[in-house]
């Protein structure tokens, strides 16, 4: 558990995980990657990872404020 918990501050991984996932949700429209990167964006803001995790919150959150389609499901563009 500290091992994880390290990992998370090396190299700001908890940023990169942040934008990894909002930026996929904001491709593939997909909530529950949006609920990824906006919960662990907030969680590196807190813990000083925020670089990545601002941009990586704010896109998921982008994707959370969209009203169209089925909650936690990701969808396909047409």
């Amino acid at each position: 558990m500290k091992w994880g918990l390290v990992q998370t501050f090396h190299d700001q991984r908890l940023g990169w995980f942040s934008l990894a996932c909002g930026l996929g949700a904001f491709a593939l429209s997909c909530r529950r990657l949006a609920w990824a990167g906006w919960l662990s964006g907030i969680a590196g803001l807190v813990l000083y990872s925020y670089d990545y995790a601002a941009v990586g919150a704010l896109s998921a959150l982008l994707v959370l404020l969209r009203s169209q389609g089925g909650q936690g499901e990701c969808q396909t563009r047409q």
